[in-house]
């Protein structure tokens, strides 16, 4: 089957990629070297994970680099047009329980508004919080407020405060109601002994999101009712 392609190219102006370190690039949890953590954050999994979408889809990426000049990274897509046009259905209604704020701690700018126009197109408003620490703070002023209680879902790894202590800190102000926590990992299996009720991986599967946000808006309401529900255990979402 012939196919067209799709070139896609990502530019920047930052400070390069030494040559002889081009080939580990692509390689998970790399970065090009320790600082890069240490002043920026992340986990050097973003570039192993547009890698393999990419080759799932039977392209190819390519990068070009020069010290202090910038990177240009290049993806070729094969594609084939279709006519057909089908509109992506949510599987289950969601409707926000009265009294609740969803929030959302993400430090990745392009997964924050993922993320937001999803909960959107799904009928959900968010708060967005670029890390823990805002998580954090802002958690603490919807209850000092006392109207809502928060239905959180926060990454693993954010500079300033990661999602695990943030979760730690949230456990210690809830009241008797347990707080919803749900985390996003690109590892979920090593995070399963931490007090999440849920472990989501990375890239985000909005499906399974639904899935997740249902079942604890679900738990709430039967909650209200009287009715027996237990906070799940925390699982892993793959």
């Amino acid at each position: 089957m012939k196919h067209d392609y799709i070139l896609i190219q990502v530019k920047d102006q930052g400070r390069g990629i030494a040559q002889n370190r081009l080939d580990q690039i692509f390689e998970p949890f790399r970065q090009e070297n320790r600082t890069i953590n240490r002043m920026y954050g992340g986990t050097g999994l973003g570039l192993a994970i547009v890698k393999g979408n990419v080759e799932v889809m039977g392209g190819r990426i390519y990068i070009k680099s020069e010290v202090n000049q910038g990177s240009t990274f290049s993806a070729l897509v094969p594609y084939i047009l279709s006519d057909h046009k089908e509109k992506k259905k949510i599987k289950k209604k969601l409707a926000l329980p009265s009294g609740y704020q969803l929030i959302i701690a993400e430090d990745d700018h392009l997964s924050q508004k993922l993320m937001k126009r999803f909960l959107a197109w799904a009928g959900l408003d968010c708060t967005i919080c670029k890390n823990g620490k805002e998580l954090v703070d802002s958690v603490d002023k919807i209850m000092r407020g006392g109207d809502l209680t928060p239905i959180i879902i926060t990454d693993i790894q954010m500079p300033e405060m990661g999602g695990i202590e943030a979760m730690e800190r949230l456990r210690k102000m809830q009241g008797k109601d347990k707080f919803n926590i749900a985390a996003l990992t690109a590892s979920p299996e090593d995070f399963q002994h931490y007090d999440f009720d849920v472990v989501l991986a990375k890239p985000i599967n909005f499906d399974k999101l639904t899935d997740v946000l249902f079942d604890m808006f679900e738990n709430i309401s039967k909650s209200r009712r009287g009715e027996n529900s237990k906070s799940p255990a925390p699982t892993s979402t793959t």
